[in-house]
C-alpha cells in the first residue's frame, strides 16, 4: 500500500441512520430505477446504516414501500400498453396475473402454490396460450386479429389444427 500499509481512517457507522437528506436522495434515485445497493454504495451508505434506518421507525420502510409500489405500477403500465398494441405475450402476462372476473375459484386452485409468478406453479400458470385464448374468448374479450381464423399461433380457431387454406396459399 502507498500509505505505509495504513488503512485509511473510515467514518464509524456504529448506531449512525441516513439523514433524511440521505433518505431523500435514496429514495428518488431509486424511484429511478436504481437498485437499492448501487445507491448504497455510490452514496457511500454502509449496508448497515440502510438497515438501521429501516428498522428505525422513521417513516423511511414506508416510504420505501410507496417508491416500490409506484415502481411497479409503471411496469404494470407498460405490461398493459404492451397488450393492448397486440403484444401477445404481455397479453399472455396480464391474463394470468389479473384473471378478468370469473375466471378463478377454488376449484381452479393448486394445492402446491398459488399460482403466482410468469409460469407458476397454479392453475394458471400451467393454461397453454390456446386455453388462456378459449377463455378470453369465452369471457368476450376481443383478441387480437392474428388469433381470428386459427391463424395465430395457438390455432384458434381452427379445429382441424391443419393450416388455414388463406395462409397456405399465400405462403405464410
Amino acid at each position: 500500500m502507498e500509505n505505509g500499509g495504513v488503512r485509511p481512517v473510515r467514518r464509524s457507522t456504529r448506531g449512525r441512520l441516513m439523514t433524511h437528506g440521505e433518505r431523500k436522495e435514496f429514495l428518488d434515485r431509486l424511484a429511478r430505477g436504481g437498485t437499492a445497493l448501487a445507491i448504497l454504495r455510490e452514496m457511500e451508505i454502509a449496508p448497515g446504516v440502510y438497515v438501521r434506518t429501516l428498522d428505525a421507525g422513521t417513516g423511511f420502510r414506508e416510504q420505501l414501500g410507496e417508491v416500490n409500489l409506484l415502481l411497479d405500477q409503471m411496469v404494470e403500465s407498460a405490461v398493459f400498453h404492451a397488450a393492448m398494441k397486440g403484444n401477445v405475450s404481455a397479453q399472455t402476462l396480464w391474463i394470468r396475473h389479473r384473471p378478468p372476473p370469473g375466471w378463478s375459484g377454488d376449484d381452479e386452485s393448486d394445492a402446491k402454490g398459488d399460482g403466482s409468478g410468469l409460469e407458476g406453479t397454479g392453475h394458471w400458470g400451467r393454461l397453454t396460450d390456446a386455453e388462456l385464448a378459449e377463455r378470453a374468448i369465452a369471457a368476450g374479450i376481443d383478441l387480437p386479429v392474428e388469433f381470428e381464423g386459427g391463424a395465430g399461433p395457438t390455432g384458434v380457431g381452427n379445429e382441424s389444427g391443419r393450416i388455414p387454406e388463406a395462409i397456405a396459399a399465400d405462403g405464410g
